[in-house]
């Protein structure tokens, strides 16, 4: 008989006793703050790292194109020199058609000018378009992964709270067979 009330009182401690249960619960929620925060830590240093991508490959395109237009502007400073030479040199008629030479230079350099204007904004669009595609892209893995995360640890909390449902049922069910028994003793 004593036997039976030690084994009642020993499952209804068991029963009650949802501290391991509570420690697993803390730890995983504990665990799945870290992850999230981990993950928020992550995005902020890669859309960091994409600004400096973004300030890296706009730089250079820059400073190639202020070094294209000095040397067409030292080559147009120098043309004009020889120019002013040749001019002097040359009489009325060499010097009319001359003239009419620089017309058609200056109209193609123009034409040059607009057309690495065009180039240039062209690259510097594909750049920006580029850049926003990879970072939509990052934004949208960052969130498939915090979803993933808490998907996780629903599952594992589903898991623990069933595998605690299981614990009670059995022994409840192991207490009202050793209640039996005490009556029949």
């Amino acid at each position: 008989m004593q036997q039976n009330l030690d084994a009642i009182n020993y499952h209804l401690a068991r029963i009650s006793d949802t501290k391991a249960h509570d420690d697993e619960i803390e730890r995983l929620e504990n665990e799945r703050q870290k992850r999230a925060d981990m993950l928020s830590t992550q995005l902020a240093r890669e859309v960091k790292e994409l600004e400096e991508k973004r300030k890296q490959l706009g730089e250079p395109a820059a400073e190639k194109r202020r070094q294209e237009h000095e040397k067409i502007v030292a080559m147009r400073t120098q043309e004009e020199r020889d120019l002013a030479t040749t001019r002097r040199k040359e009489d009325e008629e060499i010097l009319a058609r001359r003239l009419k030479e620089d017309a058609v230079r200056r109209a193609r350099r123009e034409q040059e000018d607009e057309e690495l204007r065009s180039v240039a904004q062209k690259q510097e669009e594909q750049i920006k378009a580029m850049l926003a595609g990879e970072e939509e892209r990052k934004k949208r893995e960052a969130a498939e992964r915090e979803n993933s995360l808490y998907e996780e640890f629903d599952v594992q909390m589903t898991y623990l709270e069933d595998e605690m449902e299981k614990k009670v049922v059995e022994s409840t069910k192991i207490l009202a067979e050793l209640d039996e028994k005490r009556k029949v003793c």
